[in-house]
């Protein structure tokens, strides 16, 4: 079974528990062509250099005077041999690319790979969540890096229900 689809099956799990969960509303100022705009924590963000866009969830930064992979924190994306993966790498850099950036980190420091696990900011918008809200990522969570898992799975909702991005009909037929 493919990562992709993998994370499909834990979304459409965590889509079924949020189902039998007390309704709660959007964030307020979520919309796709603006995007998420909560700001990167006051304490423990750090600014990043963008070196390479790696694919979708996965980038290249300079961080503290090292270059370091990053891994973006709570969403999946398509991998290189996937539908919609030239489409989710191209919205990141579309995103990103530019821009001055900030890091954050939930819990964990690192993944089984080595890479930083990191919520990114763009000229304040948050990339995490654009990318779930503008369809071209799927929401993950991988505990115990939860801290917008939630705020993740109600942006998913809405870019299916609206057909945005992979959502849209026909666009991994």
């Amino acid at each position: 079974m493919s990562a992709w689809r993998a994370a499909g099956i834990a979304v459409a799990i965590l889509l079924g528990l949020e189902a039998c969960a007390p309704a709660t509303e959007a964030p307020s100022r979520v919309s796709p062509s603006e995007g998420p705009m909560s700001a990167p924590p006051a304490v423990g963000s750090a600014e990043a250099r963008l070196v390479r866009i790696v694919d979708g969830d996965t980038i290249r930064v300079v961080v503290g005077g090292r270059e370091e992979r990053v891994r973006l924190i709570g969403i999946d994306t398509p991998e290189r041999d996937e539908c919609f993966f030239r489409e989710a790498t191209e919205h990141l850099r579309s995103l990103i690319l530019g821009r001055p950036l900030r890091m954050a980190r939930d819990v964990s420091e690192r993944d089984p790979y080595g890479r930083l696990l990191r919520y990114l900011w763009a000229d304040g918008r948050f990339v995490n969540a654009v990318m779930v809200a503008d369809g071209y990522a799927n929401a993950a969570t991988y505990p115990p890096d939860v801290a917008h898992a939630a705020e993740f799975v109600v942006l998913q909702r809405a870019a299916r229900t609206a057909e945005r991005g992979l959502w849209a009909p026909g666009a991994c037929a």
